[in-house]
Parts: structure tokens; C-alpha cells; sequence
């Protein structure tokens, strides 16, 4: 199965690293739930924290693409040569997480500011 694959290469922060260093790209990976070198304190701190709103064994590669042009949409988008709702979206995608700090992998298309985002 290609996404349980690509479950496994996300993992590798390693590879991600040197993916960023390599591209001058900012690629954010999704918040994990268990990793086996966490202190007991952060265990705990997992505990009370609010969870994201995905799961990592649901971020297809299509997913992972979108959320990093989310993420560089300053590099990657002219604003003066905008052609596609994509690039309207993926600019303002990454505008809301500077702004108001929802995670990349929670912003969808069909999602609403004041419902979902909590934002009035």
C-alpha cells in the first residue's frame, strides 16, 4: 500500500531535514502522537493537549504536496501573476497559520472560519 509506505518515509524527520535544506523549502510534518525517546513529562503534556484534528495514517502524499506550498506560498506564489483558485488557497491557507496559528494539516477548502477555525 502506497500511503502505508509513505506513512513510514514521513516519519524520518532525518529526511525531511535534508529535503528542507536542500530545496530552501519549509516542510512541515504532522504533529505525532508517540515516539519512543518522549520524556515521562511530555507523555503527560500529550495527555492534557489538545489533539490535532487528523490523523497521520490519513495524510496521503497529494495532502502532504499541499500543505507544503501551504507553507511556502510566499516562495512559491507571485501574488501579481495569480492565475488559480489553488494559489488563492494555498496563499491563504499559510496567511491563516501565521495569523492564527491552526495547524497546516487542518485547513481544508471546505472548511469555515467562524465554525471550524473559531475565528470571529
Amino acid at each position: 500500500n502506497e500511503d502505508f509506505i509513505f506513512t513510514i518515509f514521513l516519519s524520518d524527520h532525518v529526511v525531511w531535514q535534508r529535503i528542507e535544506h536542500q530545496t530552501g523549502l519549509i516542510i512541515p510534518l504532522p504533529d505525532w502522537d508517540a515516539k519512543a525517546d518522549k520524556s515521562f513529562m511530555m507523555k503527560v503534556l500529550d495527555k492534557i493537549s489538545v489533539k490535532p484534528d487528523y490523523d497521520l495514517k490519513t495524510v496521503s502524499f497529494d495532502r502532504f504536496a499541499e500543505v507544503v506550498c501551504f507553507a511556502n506560498y510566499l516562495a512559491l506564489i507571485d501574488p501579481i501573476r495569480i492565475e488559480t483558485k489553488y494559489e488563492v488557497f494555498d496563499a491563504t491557507a499559510g496567511i491563516i497559520e501565521d495569523t492564527v496559528g491552526v495547524s497546516f494539516y487542518e485547513i481544508f477548502l471546505e472548511k469555515s472560519f467562524t465554525r471550524d477555525f473559531g475565528v470571529d
